[in-house]
């Protein structure tokens, strides 16, 4: 009789029918001391889709509540492993161990071999030694406001306002072009740098699950194998190599020094959350027996990189981003840091001598003013000699691991270990956040049941992971195979998008942004895209062909005589040109 009782609201008869059964349901659960699960229901105890008690079970429930042949319903609950290793402690693995903790899960281990960021709140955060910046697009933002860690990160990020760019074309201009930013689906991009990023998720995990995570660092993974009671890690320690100052084409090989023995663990869980090189990943390979396929593809545009601190007078606005492309395939990217500075990322061949040949500051600054007379006001003294010590750093190479990305229920991986990109594209840390999301989503459905949850983990996000690296490595192309895979679709794109804005997403690089649509689905809608472009354009050129045909049969009935001798002789031939093209680009397309 509750529901008749409650003031102010009268419930319908058939929901006041359920919910009595419901209450009288929970009341004799209690006196006979049955497990009931109460209405607000954690993600970590859940009640299985296919046992939601309804209206016939309650009141079968109810009925024979005082019999002793009852029993309760089934409750599919989450058995967390008992020990968990991350192997890898950048964003994905940080906040994989947060998603994991709040779930619950405890005895979980993430490795680094670098050593720890400064505290994320240090004033060194300035300073272009110290990291390069990340831009956090939608997809990146939203991983982090659904982990709930959102307000530490922004509260240390800068929101981009615009872009000052140079291009061959306006050189020689001091001011470039000025573009400013529009918030778009309700978000602007945030710029902090990525160790900064990585600092502020280690204080997320040590003020909330430092009972549940320890993090160690300047420890690598060395070995994983597989064995009957879970999975065995070889871990050695690390030792950073510092920049070297003499040779900078030294920073190429490995910024790590093995100063330890290998040290076995027995965990029952292993996430791979290393990088492109991911030892994790190396290991499911060969233990796969050819069920996971890392594809690695060959560098067509190699760039290195060397970073510069800018330092813009307080006349220029704040928060901009700047771009300079020479013609001597010299590129400047520079991102705002949270203290009005910006970290510069100079991009060039790895056989430029014109920068591996600089060794001092005076060479450094004659190199600049020669190349980028646009910057050299904002760049400071001490800039000049940290940019001729700092050695070569290099950029990812496109890999990913094909559509499965777990083994059993005892491995699995996240971020860069199944998508390594370039930079380019704003689709490195942003991905490596989601599949944090991803990964969460798999476990909720299948809470009881690990191997499962990895088998939607990859059905889901594994097509994804192929579909930005295939998409970025095509972007990245050099020369016309570049210009053809990129340049143009994006004036095709930009142009179809402007005028038939219902039909077409756009272009690749601003769709992939939006976090409503998979990277998987985007490339069959781009697909069905060319397609449609072909038809309309192959019908426009079409119709010009039959038009021009029309104008020539016009010209050669409305002069006569000589004028008809002579443009006989070539008028039908061209006619039939015409048409014959007219044809082939209307069936082809049609086949297409």
């Amino acid at each position: 009789q509750t529901p008749r009782k409650m003031a102010g609201w009268n419930a319908p008869p058939r929901l006041q029918k359920h919910l009595s059964a419901l209450i009288f349901f929970q009341c004799a659960s209690a006196f006979i001391h049955l497990p009931f699960h109460p209405i607000s229901t954690p993600s970590s105890l859940r009640i299985a889709p296919q046992a939601r008690p309804g209206p016939r079970i309650l009141r079968a429930a109810a009925a024979g509540a005082r019999s002793e042949a009852w029993k309760p319903l089934p409750i599919e609950v989450e058995k967390p492993p008992a020990s968990t290793a991350i192997i890898g402690g950048g964003p994905a693995g940080l906040t994989t161990a947060i998603m994991l903790a709040q779930r619950g899960w405890s005895g979980i281990t993430v490795y680094d071999k670098r050593a720890a960021p400064p505290p994320a709140d240090s004033d060194v955060w300035g300073d272009a030694e110290r990291s390069y910046n990340l831009g956090l697009s939608a997809r990146g933002q939203g991983a982090l406001k659904d982990l709930g860690v959102s307000e530490q990160i922004i509260s240390r990020a800068t929101a981009v306002t615009g872009k000052r760019s140079w291009s061959p074309g306006n050189l020689e201009s001091k001011n470039g072009t000025l573009s400013l930013s529009v918030a778009k689906s309700g978000y602007k991009t945030l710029v902090m740098q990525r160790d900064r990023l990585q600092a502020s998720l280690l204080d997320v995990l040590s003020s909330r699950y430092s009972h549940s995570v320890d993090v160690v660092f300047n420890t690598e993974c060395a070995s994983v194998a597989l064995n009957g009671e879970g999975v065995t890690i070889g871990m050695r320690a690390t030792q950073f190599t510092p920049k070297n100052l003499t040779d900078p084409l030294e920073r190429m090989r490995s910024s790590t020094t093995i100063v330890g023995n290998v040290e076995k663990r027995q965990v029952d869980l292993v996430v791979g959350a290393d990088g492109g090189r991911s030892a994790v990943c190396d290991f499911m390979e060969t233990e796969s027996s050819g069920k996971i396929q890392v594809k690695r593809f060959e560098d067509e545009n190699k760039r290195v990189y060397k970073t510069i601190t800018l330092d813009p007078p307080d006349s220029e606005p704040r928060n901009l981003s700047y771009g300079v492309r020479t013609e001597q395939e010299l590129i400047i990217e520079s991102l705002p840091t949270h203290q009005d500075k910006q970290i510069a990322v100079l991009l060039f061949r790895p056989d430029d001598q014109r920068v591996l040949s600089i060794k001092t500051e005076a060479q450094a600054k004659a190199f600049f003013t020669e190349f980028f007379p646009m910057l050299v006001a904002y760049i400071r003294e001490e800039s000049y000699s940290f940019f001729a010590s700092q050695a070569v750093s290099l950029l990812p190479v496109f890999k990913h691991c094909g559509a499965t990305l777990h083994l059993s229920n005892s491995t699995v991986l996240v971020g860069d270990s199944i998508h390594a990109v370039k930079p380019y594209f704003g689709l490195g840390a942003n991905s490596a956040l989601e599949d944090t999301i991803v990964l969460r989503r798999a476990l909720d459905a299948s809470p009881g049941d690990r191997a499962t949850a990895f088998r939607a983990y990859s059905k889901e996000r594994g097509p994804d992971a192929v579909a930005i690296v295939e998409m970025s490595q095509k972007m990245d192309r050099p020369g016309t195979a570049g210009f053809l895979s990129f340049i143009l679709p994006l004036i095709v794109d930009s142009t179809f998008k402007k005028y038939l804005p219902g039909l077409f997403t756009g272009t690749t690089t601003s769709s992939l942004q939006n976090p409503g649509r998979r990277p998987s689905e985007l490339v069959m809608r781009k697909r069905f895209e060319r397609v449609a472009q072909l038809l309309i354009i192959s019908t426009l050129v079409a119709a010009s062909l039959y038009a021009s045909a029309a104008v020539l049969k016009v010209l050669s009935a409305a002069f006569g005589g000589p004028v008809t001798a002579f443009l006989s002789s070539s008028t039908d031939a061209t006619i039939a040109f015409l048409v014959g093209a007219a044809k082939f680009l209307r069936y082809g397309a049609v086949a297409a």
